[in-house]
């Protein structure tokens, strides 16, 4: 992590927004389009070769004020959102520390059963873009955190029942992909753990070598696989957070965010 920051901060430094050049271009530019323009009237230069250099000459100065300008700026905003979202993750894996950490490679070793419940009353999931966190209290609660976030699936220690999502997720992993979102049923999921005691401080990695797609147009989020079968069960838990399962294994975890998120 300290490597990470210190890298971050050397690119920061390297990209700073100039001003010098792209200003000496714009009037190195307007002065050579005056000239043009003068030898055209005066010369009998053609219109045509002028409108060609013009064109020229406007993508000279263009491109100067991006990559000596625009460009650096953006970089740097993305540096900084990395820096912050850096600082937030070392933070919860310092407070995940705490507790039991389990890396479940085999998903197998954990199973997930389910039942149908469609008059179930499901509670709102919301996502806070500053703290990269989402509304759901994680205190004394199970969590399995899918793929590279610490957020994920929150399990009641006692009944073993999926009882929400919660969490914090960096959004700089998150792939940009149109997705198609599963159909899905209201129930009630539930976890199987042979050989794992379950308490409010015992923490499941699961889906570790998953991705997390981002849609910015509707604003969806997939943990895992984004394609799903007929076979597959796609079970509402919380509102707008579909667990899909496949012959009680996870397949994948989908929640429903804001969409158009600036997520770099």
């Amino acid at each position: 992590m300290k490597s990470e920051k210190e890298f971050l901060k050397e690119t920061y430094d390297k990209n700073k927004p100039k001003l010098l050049f792209p200003i000496f271009n714009t009037v190195l530019g307007v002065g050579l389009a005056g000239i043009l323009v003068y030898l055209t009237i005066y010369q009998d230069l053609k219109i045509g070769i002028l409108i060609f250099a013009i064109f020229l000459l406007v993508l000279f100065i263009a491109s100067s004020w991006y990559n000596s300008y625009f460009s650096k700026k953006q970089v740097r905003k993305e540096i900084y959102n990395l820096q912050e979202e850096t600082e937030i993750l070392i933070n919860t894996i310092k407070n995940q520390k705490r507790k039991q950490i389990y890396e479940i490679n085999d998903i197998h070793k954990i199973k997930f059963s389910y039942n149908l419940d469609e008059t179930k009353e499901l509670e709102k999931v919301s996502f806070d873009l500053k703290t990269r966190t989402f509304s759901k209290d994680i205190k004394g609660l199970v969590e399995i955190n899918l793929g590279v976030s610490c957020a994920g699936l929150l399990v009641n220690p006692s009944t073993k029942e999926v009882v929400g999502f919660g969490g914090m997720a960096p959004c700089s992993v998150w792939l940009k992909k149109k997705l198609n979102v599963p159909a899905s049923k209201k129930g009630n999921v539930y976890i199987d753990t042979p050989g794992y005691k379950l308490t409010d401080k015992t923490v499941f990695k699961v889906l570790r070598q998953s991705d997390a797609y981002y849609d910015k147009k509707t604003g969806w989020l997939c943990f895992g696989s984004k394609k799903t079968e007929s076979i597959d069960d796609v079970i509402e838990v919380q509102e707008n957070v579909y667990v899909v399962l496949r012959d009680e294994e996870l397949i994948s975890v989908w929640v429903k965010l804001e969409p158009n998120l600036e997520i770099a």
